[in-house]
């Protein structure tokens, strides 16, 4: 063989490994794993209903629900895996819950979805699985943000907006740091300090943060007050969220993977990891 004729032999080698190396990423949904970049996957569910349960705290006033269903204070990690869920990832069967807000006047406000973003936070790349059952509480107010979005414009608030002419959201976020203990309650987790999470709650799980949205029956949102018991209405300081995991560990486990670690921070979302309603996609 002339070396010119190697040579030819040689570029179709390269050329046809190439072909080889396309066809098999075509079509894929999986990044390849990057070191953590802080990235996030964001999953949107519908809303079940209003309930006086809670099964985490047991407190006794009215709930909103969204995730798995049916829901009540008899839940648990085994039987939301059994369940339906009204998320838009079939694999997330969590139940995820926060009080019913009020307009002053004691009106209740519609509820209408709850979207979680899930994100790589402290340390992107040291980000693992909640474990099965983990259950999570947010009651502190300085985790809570509002915001009011109409007319195509977003205003953000510290504190409930005491006006809101379109849909009103309010924006938790939830621990990062873990201590290892499994099954896991919400003691069993706490938020990072000074930027990291130090042992012995030193295991970092994706940064959750809940978008409850609501809007007023007629449109104009007067002032915020919070469900609490026997009919009573709490300031707006008591605003909180829980979540039970009912996820699909290893469907979690790859979204941390695909999504989180596998994503570049900067630019658009691909649409594999928002997990929300087809038509917004």
């Amino acid at each position: 063989m002339t070396a010119i004729s190697h040579m030819k032999l040689l570029l179709i080698l390269v050329i046809l490994a190439a072909a080889a190396v396309a066809a098999l990423t075509v079509g894929t949904a999986k990044a390849a794993p990057g070191a953590g970049t802080g990235a996030t996957f964001v999953v949107e569910c519908g809303v079940n209903g209003v309930f006086v349960a809670d099964p985490i705290a047991f407190t006794h006033h009215d709930h909103v629900e969204s995730g798995a269903t049916p829901f009540d204070n008899s839940i648990t990690a085994d039987s939301v895996r059994n369940n339906k869920t009204s998320c838009f990832d079939a694999e997330d069967k969590t139940a995820y819950w926060s009080p019913q807000l009020y307009e002053s006047n004691g009106t209740a406000l519609k509820p209408i979805e709850t979207d979680t973003y899930y994100r790589g936070g402290v340390a992107p790349s040291k980000v693992v699985a909640f474990p099965f059952s983990a259950q999570m509480l947010v009651k502190d107010p300085s985790r809570v943000k509002w915001s009011c979005r109409s007319d195509g414009t977003v205003k953000g608030y510290a504190d409930a907006p005491s006006k809101c002419a379109g849909v009103l959201v309010a924006i938790i976020q939830f621990p990062q740091c873990w201590n290892g203990d499994s099954p896991a309650t919400k003691d069993d987790f706490q938020y990072p300090s000074a930027g990291s999470c130090a042992a012995p709650y030193d295991k970092v799980v994706p940064e959750m943060t809940q978008r409850w949205s609501f809007k007023a029956r007629d449109g104009e949102i007067n002032g915020v007050k919070v469900s609490a018991g026997d009919g009573q209405l709490e300031g707006q300081s008591f605003e909180h969220s829980d979540f039970l995991n009912g996820w699909d560990q290893d469907r979690l486990s790859f979204l941390i993977e695909d999504c989180i670690k596998g994503v570049p921070q900067s630019g658009t979302l691909p649409d594999r990891c928002r997990l929300i309603d087809p038509a917004k996609l």
